[in-house]
């Protein structure tokens, strides 16, 4: 897979949120991984059931995140599950701190932020896609059947 130096300009705001929003996610998987047990502790008091499965499952959605963000792989479904994945985090502040906004006293307010940069990720690349092929396609434009890239 080659990389076009144009996905990693960071003057391009896009690419640095892009960016931003990958990277972020590898402290937040390696706390996880280095805190298995408390991680799970916290995943059952908020409800999730079973919750190591649940912990690995984060683990594994943010690492997935982390890679597809930065690399710029997949971002039109990525961005989805990078917003859904910060869903679950802020319904796991308000269940474990209350309904607080500020990130400084522990609310969602950061958490907010990142869901909606990913949203609109996914947005921007949806439309891109659009823009570029005249439709969307599920996976990659060069996999449909009878597209001719230019």
């Amino acid at each position: 897979m080659a990389f076009d130096k144009s996905e990693f300009d960071v003057t391009d705001p896009a690419v640095a949120v892009r960016l931003m929003a990958g990277l972020f996610y590898v402290p937040h998987a390696l706390f996880k991984v280095n805190g298995l047990e408390g991680a799970a502790g916290l995943f059952g008091r908020i409800g999730f059931h079973p919750p190591m499965l649940w912990v690995w499952l984060a683990i594994a959605a943010e690492l997935a995140c982390a890679v597809a963000l930065t690399l710029n792989i997949q971002v039109k479904w990525m961005g989805l599950v990078s917003a859904f994945v910060m869903a679950l985090a802020g319904y796991a502040v308000v269940m474990t701190k209350g309904p607080v906004w500020l990130w400084n006293f522990g609310g969602v307010e950061y958490i907010a932020f990142w869901g909606v940069a990913s949203l609109a990720l996914a947005a921007q690349a949806w439309k891109r896609e659009y823009a570029a092929y005249g439709r969307v396609f599920l996976l990659w434009p060069s996999l449909e059947r009878g597209v001719v890239r230019a």
